[in-house]
């Protein structure tokens, strides 16, 4: 069950608003806000909404400061925690954005803004913030945007971890003025949050800056991505493969393993699209892939920061792994499950086998369930015997080697909104669909319910007139979700 059901704030739905109505039987909603915000208001932004797994606290977001704020960007955030402290609302309000120096106009006018990014440890007492200027003292990268590692949100005194250090001074090319290198390095050369894990031990990002030694350093534009790892106080390069195509090298043993021109975590999280996943919760596993970009490459996992393990030789994509880092999927023309417990020398498990012989095509991996025993996947053609239709954008769900077909999308577009493929403004961690943890449902959006009448038993549903600023003839995004266990549709 979802601890964000101690939330009773309004949900913002693409521009649509719809408040929430009673509460269900046995359960009362509680004010978590105070209500003396210096004339301020909560921010409906899922991006910057985060429950505590035991539902006891709630990150959130406002555009005004009030209480004990000690800083603020373009925003202020807080972590409520709650209290039961009788004659009040039961909860206290604390502001957590660290005092830092104001925002420029450039930074507001690149969106390089400094927030939380939705990466919080399990009790919100820890988080990884995105800081515009220097929290630190440490020189080498203090001209650039870093992330931090921040500690005591709950109950102080707060600390701060410098996490996008540099083992030398960063520079951009020497052709470049000395009284334009900072503003550019600002610009071009910030990190981007991937993944960590759970207990914020292991940050996973990525940055053009050439932060290691063994890095290739930033040369003209583009500049190269490079995936790195802050573990242990220190930043080390992930990206770091066989000299040949090789199954596998040890920078301890032997062979050593050489830097990778670029590296990424799976979907390119320098391009504000949804990675995720890309690390095992304990940090151990890293998946990344190579080149950077959009494009498909080579993908390996990183283990215990020494080893690399090539998984597929070239032109694949990585998609979703498992919380444990034993399972990882990627797209390679099908659909396709490396299992780190399958016997030594197996080839990847397909997924997306084809029980029609219809011609079709992988699209894209909504998502997968914790332990990797659900995947839910968008395809065009008809994979599953005895379905008559063949679908565009048709939506599956595999499971421990059985393969379901769900419904469709009203076209590709439509699909690509509800998977990491869809590119947001805000931060990384918005997508309109989301698998449970153990797979049983998957919840997604959509404008029509035209591919999905009559699955499952699902009668359809009045989406309604649309939304005026989508400047198309759809209907209102309405949420559905799906039972694995039923195989039953029901509007959310």
């Amino acid at each position: 069950m979802l601890a964000a059901a101690v939330l009773s704030a309004i949900v913002v739905l693409a521009g649509c608003v719809a408040v929430a109505g009673a509460a269900p039987p046995g359960r009362g909603y509680e004010l978590v806000s105070p209500v003396a915000k210096n004339g301020a208001d909560v921010m409906a932004a899922t991006s910057k909404t985060v429950a505590a797994s035991a539902g006891g606290a709630v990150a959130f977001a406002s555009l005004g400061g009030f209480g004990d704020v000690l800083g603020t960007s373009v925003d202020a955030q807080y972590v409520a925690s709650r209290t039961g402290v009788a004659g009040t609302s039961g909860w206290r309000t604390h502001g957590i954005t660290p005092a830092s120096q104001a925002h420029t106009f450039a930074a507001l006018a690149s969106n390089n803004t400094s927030s939380f990014e939705a990466a919080f440890s399990p009790d919100l007492s820890r988080a990884v913030y995105r800081s515009w200027r220097p929290l630190t003292n440490a020189t080498n990268t203090a001209d650039l945007l870093n992330l931090y590692v921040t500690g005591g949100l709950l109950t102080g005194p707060e600390t701060v971890s410098l996490a996008t250090e540099a083992d030398h001074p960063v520079s951009l090319p020497g052709f470049f003025p000395p009284d334009v290198q900072s503003g550019l390095k600002l610009a071009l050369l910030q990190p981007s949050f991937a993944a960590a894990s759970t207990d914020l031990s292991h940050v996973l990002f990525e940055s053009a800056a050439g932060l290691t030694a063994d890095a290739p350093a930033p040369f003209f534009p583009p500049f190269p991505q490079e995936l790195y790892e802050y573990a242990g106080g220190a930043v080390r390069l992930v990206g770091r493969v066989p000299v040949a195509p090789d199954v596998e090298c040890d920078d301890v043993n032997g062979p050593m393993c050489v830097p990778a021109p670029s590296s990424q975590a799976g979907v390119p999280a320098n391009l504000s699209l949804y990675a995720g996943g890309m690390m095992s919760a304990d940090g151990s596993r890293i998946f990344f892939q190579t080149p950077e970009g959009t494009g498909a490459g080579t993908v390996y996992v990183r283990e215990d920061g020494t080893r690399t393990v090539q998984l597929w030789p070239g032109d694949a994509r990585l998609w979703a792994t498992s919380a444990d880092g034993t399972r990882a999927f990627f797209t390679a023309g099908d659909l396709y499950m490396w299992d780190a417990n399958a016997p030594s020398g197996s080839p990847p498990t397909l997924i997306s086998s084809s029980e029609t012989g219809d011609p079709y095509s992988v699209e894209s991996v909504v998502g997968a369930s914790a332990d990797g025993h659900y995947v839910y996947f968008v395809a065009s053609g008809q994979l599953v015997a005895g379905e008559t239709a063949r679908p565009a954008a048709g939506l599956y769900v595999w499971h421990d080697g059985q393969l379901a077909y769900i419904g469709a999308f009203f076209g590709l577009n439509e699909a690509r909104r509800n998977t990491p493929r869809q590119e947001w403004s805000f931060p990384r961690n918005a997508t309109t669909a989301r698998v449970a943890p153990d797979g049983r449902h998957v919840l997604f959006m959509t404008t029509t319910d035209a591919g999905l009448v009559g699955r499952g038993g699902f009668t359809g549903y009045d989406q309604g007139s649309q939304c005026t600023f989508k400047g198309s003839a759809a209907g209102y995004r309405e949420l559905y979700d799906y039972s694995a266990d039923t195989g039953r549709l029901a509007g959310a």
